[in-house]
């Protein structure tokens, strides 16, 4: 038995199309691209996919590294990093709590003020606290309290942010936007999303890199799913330029229109050093052996 979606009266399709009609974000977009029937039960008809604990442990990592990077940068400790991790998971099992139950200050707090999860925030009876009690139980159900499954959740998100200091130096990256809300109109679509941190880096010689920071805690992707990993660039890229370095996200402005027409510029030069990049490496290699035409690499970028 096939299933499929179903039909819509005339009512139900009004409220359809103006669901499609709502800004996209990149996830949609690409469920779209991936299935359109994929699309239609989760932007149409709303069914939601139930958390992994491959997801969750994603999430708890997500947090942790957010708040990072509300700190000063003398303080982006690992010990800092990791201390938001078992807070984030009572957040997240206990959406809605009491001010009194939690020390101010602390890791928990600052989530809380963050995700604006605070009892006195919430209408009581509102769609907003039905959903995140959902969640809630969805998360208590996959690692009850107090069990092993608990224990090995919390213990792996926090080795995921652990390992994020052997890649990268917190202390060294001062963000210009974290969780930003960019807006862009591709192909006459409305598009939105957040974007986990933008970076900006001004080399000795004067030269600009702006820089778009998508968490990842999975394992790298496939050469065959490379594209699909790059997909939240192409969708990001137009309106963090326009916001940040335009200082416009209406589409009908003449300085969006200069940001957009911009990264029509950057990803020419992209698209050509990737073509030269493409025929210099395996000669490298060839040359100097893959470990160190990879550190040469690195080096060039």
């Amino acid at each position: 038995m096939t299933d499929t979606p179903r039909p819509l009266d005339a009512t139900a399709s009004l409220s359809a199309l103006e669901k499609v009609r709502r800004p996209l974000s990149p996830s949609r977009a690409k469920d779209y691209l991936q299935c359109p029937k994929l699309f239609w039960y989760k932007t149409i008809e709303g069914r939601r996919t139930l958390p992994t604990l491959a997801t969750t442990w994603g999430t708890l990592a997500h947090t942790a590294l957010e708040l990072l990077f509300a700190h000063d940068p003398i303080d982006r400790t690992e010990t800092v990093a990791t201390s938001y991790v078992e807070p984030a998971w009572r957040v997240m099992t206990h959406p809605l709590v009491e001010r009194a139950s939690v020390e101010p200050g602390s890791p928990e707090a600052r989530i809380r003020d963050a995700q604006r999860r605070w009892i006195d925030l919430v209408e009581p009876e509102s769609s907003t606290a039905a959903t995140l009690e959902r969640s809630a139980a969805e998360y208590r159900a996959l690692a009850p309290e107090g069990s092993a499954d608990e224990t090995e959740l919390v213990a792996t998100a926090a080795t995921a942010v652990a390992n994020y200091f052997a890649i990268a130096t917190p202390a060294k990256v001062e963000p210009i936007g974290r969780e930003m809300h960019v807006e862009a109109t591709i192909d006459d679509v409305p598009l939105h999303g957040f974007i986990d941190r933008l970076d900006r880096h001004v080399a000795s010689d004067g030269t600009e890199t702006i820089s778009i920071i998508d968490y990842k805690t999975g394992k790298p992707p496939r050469e065959r799913y490379v594209e699909d990993a790059f997909f939240a660039m192409w969708i990001y890229t137009t309106g963090a330029v326009t916001q940040v370095d335009f200082g416009s996200s209406d589409t009908t402005s003449a300085a969006y229109n200069e940001g957009a027409n911009w990264v029509g510029v950057l990803f020419s030069a992209y698209n050509v050093a990737a073509t030269v990049a493409a025929l210099l490496v395996p000669a490298m290699a060839r040359r100097w052996g893959m470990a160190r035409a990879h550190m040469v690499n690195l080096g060039l970028g």
